[in-house]
């Protein structure tokens, strides 16, 4: 059911395998008024969406130094069981939202550093970068944990090209309390941003 007609609707009819109606009058008119407000509605809230996307990134580029608006931000964190079955996992985010087809997760090798969260990271990241290409290069990296983490971090990729690549740890805040976080970063003193900012949550 359409509000409007359309050219080759005969064409479109026999394509879909159905018929093509159109109403301006009655209940079903009423439906399709409906569809088209909920259409509207929906378009609204995607272009609210991408401008408060796209402010929060210009915000974290300008709070963090980027050379521009990042359009990959990979974050990683590990996982483990009492030091069994440890796994690191990789979440991607781009400015349309959080592209679960690129999630990546790595099952640690090396059973000697599974209750070892540095040695955890030092692994992980090395196996993703060898997998680097000019289409899958980060703009960000985000690591669950503090200046410890980000140390070995650097260290296990001082062999790659991390030209253009902030690396940012993320260390929980007094009370573990979320929006009092500390970002830690090399050659950058330790900060929080203010209680309930938006890019903290982002």
């Amino acid at each position: 059911m359409l509000s409007e007609d359309i050219e080759n609707r005969a064409f479109l009819e026999e394509a879909i395998g159905a018929r093509i109606s159109t109403y301006q009058k009655g209940n079903k008119a009423k439906v399709i008024e409906n569809a088209l407000e909920n259409a509207k509605a929906a378009i609204e809230r995607k272009i609210a969406e991408e401008a408060s996307v796209k402010s929060n990134l210009e915000e974290f580029a300008k709070v963090f130094n980027l050379p521009r608006l990042p359009k990959r931000i990979e974050i990683y964190d590990n996982s483990h069981i009492q030091g069994s079955y440890a796994v690191g996992a990789m979440v991607v985010a781009t400015p349309d939202g959080f592209d679960k087809k690129q999630y990546r997760t790595f099952n640690i090798k090396n059973p000697d550093i599974t209750n070892d969260d540095f040695a955890m990271m030092k692994e992980v990241l090395p196996r993703r970068f060898n997998k680097m290409t000019p289409e899958n290069r980060p703009d960000v990296i985000l690591l669950d944990g503090g200046l410890g983490q980000l140390h070995a971090v650097h260290e296990s990729l001082k062999d790659f090209d991390l030209d253009g690549i902030r690396i940012i740890a993320i260390s929980k805040g007094p009370d573990r309390n979320a929006g009092k976080e500390f970002y830690h970063m090399l050659g950058v003193e330790s900060f929080s941003l203010p209680f309930r900012s938006p890019i903290a949550f982002y």
